[in-house]
């Protein structure tokens, strides 16, 4: 056999002939040298394996406020809750910062004509 038409597998080791290899990605940036074989069954096992789903990144205990006099809306930490009186990011006022559903529920019922029947799901 010539050297220049022989490679050897990154996975088994073995010396292929240049027509059996194929590249595979070894991670983001590289690729890796393999042999049929070892190309099938790396396909096998990465079709074998479910998708990994993100992970969604939910803050356990933030509740959401609203400033009433600039109408900004914004989450806040029930441990700074805790620390100090909340204050508005946006105007930097904190006399009119309420719970975002108390907001809510008034601007609804204040409408005039307002009934439980035009309440958005």
């Amino acid at each position: 056999m010539d050297i220049r038409r022989v490679r050897t597998c990154e996975k088994c080791k073995t010396s292929v002939p240049l027509s059996r290899v194929r590249l595979m990605p070894k991670n983001k940036d590289a690729s890796m040298l393999v042999c049929d074989e070892c190309c099938s069954a790396m396909q096998t096992a990465r079709s074998q394996n479910p998708p990994k789903k993100p992970i969604r990144n939910i803050p356990a205990n933030v509740e959401k406020r609203q400033c009433t006099r600039c109408n900004y809306s914004f989450r806040i930490s029930t441990t700074r809750l805790d620390l100090q009186k909340p204050v508005c990011p946006y105007c930097g006022k904190d006399d009119r910062v309420t719970n975002r559903t108390e907001v809510q529920k008034q601007s609804e019922s204040s409408l005039p004509g307002y009934t439980a029947i035009h309440r958005k799901w």
